[in-house]
């Protein structure tokens, strides 16, 4: 399966010259490494040459104007409430569901954010089906 681009009613339209195309789009089930493919075509628009995206339920998701992909990125580890056990230096690492994980990071306190430094793309085959991005783009 592939991204579901819906267009909610009358989200076609110009702009001067430019055609502007608004849409909503739904990610897969197993996200592909390097992104989900988007047709422009499906915005009304031959050539996209301005696009903006939404962030959605913590992920962000960045144009890929060559391949016309959306990549998507999630950031960051967020350590749970669960205190560091014996023998163990460290908090237990939450996912993105907020479920503790058995990953425990040394020196860390609970519920506490750290920042990693920049986003990462998301694994390949991540459920991201309940994400929807709205998405602008601008183009010819």
């Amino acid at each position: 399966m592939a991204a579901v681009v819906s267009i909610p009613s009358a989200r076609k339209n110009t702009l001067g010259a430019w055609k502007l195309g608004v849409a909503d789009v739904t990610m897969d089930s197993s996200y592909p490494t390097g992104g989900e493919a988007v047709d422009p075509a499906d915005f009304g628009i031959t050539t996209a040459y301005i696009v903006l995206i939404d962030g959605a339920q913590g992920f962000h998701g960045v144009w890929d104007y060559t391949n016309k992909k959306i990549v998507v990125y999630t950031q960051g580890v967020t350590m749970g409430s669960t205190a560091a056990g014996a023998y163990t230096n460290g908090a237990v690492a939450e996912d993105t569901a907020g479920a503790e994980t058995v990953v425990r990071l040394s020196g860390t306190a609970i519920d506490t954010t750290y920042d990693l430094g920049p986003m990462k793309e998301v694994p390949a085959t991540t459920d991201l089906s309940t994400v929807r991005f709205r998405v602008m783009m601008i183009g010819e």
